[in-house]
């Protein structure tokens, strides 16, 4: 617990999964995967009093201990196969939007959205010649 902030486990597991991908971890990665800068402060103080990162007196780059991350997920029976929600970051560096980022679709999500996309071509299909029919009456009746 930091300042009255607990990082529960999955917040932990997605923000070491992230140091992890990215090898790398900073404030503003934190606030761009969890929305919030208060949060991301709050995480990094959560990871650096765990031993998961540290700083160096008078550095301004986190240490990142990796064995202790690999050995903690590995702990934790983590796999790529689990299903932890997981963001991708899509806004440049240099905007300072709060939430801005797109949620990975797991396999269910992404077979729902193909199946609209494909109701949505087929429905735009059968109304094409209706379209059709009607240019063909609007140039009719406006020559």
């Amino acid at each position: 617990m930091v300042n009255g902030f607990k990082l529960n486990d999955e917040e932990k597991i997605q923000a070491l999964q992230l140091i992890l991908e990215r090898r790398r971890i900073s404030q503003d990665l934190l606030k761009a995967h969890f929305g919030s800068s208060a949060r991301a402060i709050n995480i990094l103080t959560s990871l650096e009093t765990e031993g998961f990162i540290s700083k160096l007196e008078g550095s301004e780059r986190w240490k990142i201990h990796y064995d202790k991350i690999e050995k903690y997920l590995a702990d934790k029976d983590i796999t790529e196969e689990d299903e932890i929600p997981e963001y991708i970051d899509v806004r440049e560096d240099n905007q300072k939007n709060e939430r801005c980022y797109l949620k990975k679709l797991n396999r269910e999500e992404l077979e729902d959205v193909n199946g609209m996309i494909i109701v949505i071509i087929f429905i735009i299909i059968l109304l094409l010649p209706v379209w059709g029919l009607l240019a063909m009456l609007y140039l009719y009746f406006t020559n």
